[in-house]
């Protein structure tokens, strides 16, 4: 079995943030799919829904080869079909904020 990713920085920045504002907690590298072994950033099953931090856009991480990018589409195609949403956010955009504010408003519709 793949060994988990070390976390990076904007994952640690947005899991705390979730903690420290008492947010739903959400699982960390969930393994969604039954056969693939995909992994997702943040998941939170119960509700279906996921959110990944697309690391290394600026320097040619795994992200923009084009193996990872097609990776990604299929992973993504996958999490579709089992009717999963999905919430993409640079690692940039999770520093300034701006994921947890899409986040907090997905959460708040969990509480309707």
């Amino acid at each position: 079995m793949k060994k988990p990713k070390e976390q990076n920085e904007a994952e640690e920045i947005f899991y705390l943030a979730c903690r420290a504002f008492k947010h739903p907690m959400p699982k960390r590298e969930f393994m969604f799919h039954p056969e693939r072994k995909f992994r997702l950033d943040f998941a939170w099953p119960d509700h279906l829904v996921a959110m990944e931090v697309e690391g290394g856009i600026y320097k040619g991480g795994r992200h923009t080869s084009i193996t990872g990018f097609e990776g990604d589409c299929i992973k993504y195609a996958l999490l579709a079909q089992l009717g999963w949403r999905l919430y993409r956010f640079t690692t940039g955009q999770v520093k300034k904020g701006i994921a947890l504010m899409f986040m907090e408003e997905e959460f708040r519709k969990w509480q309707r």
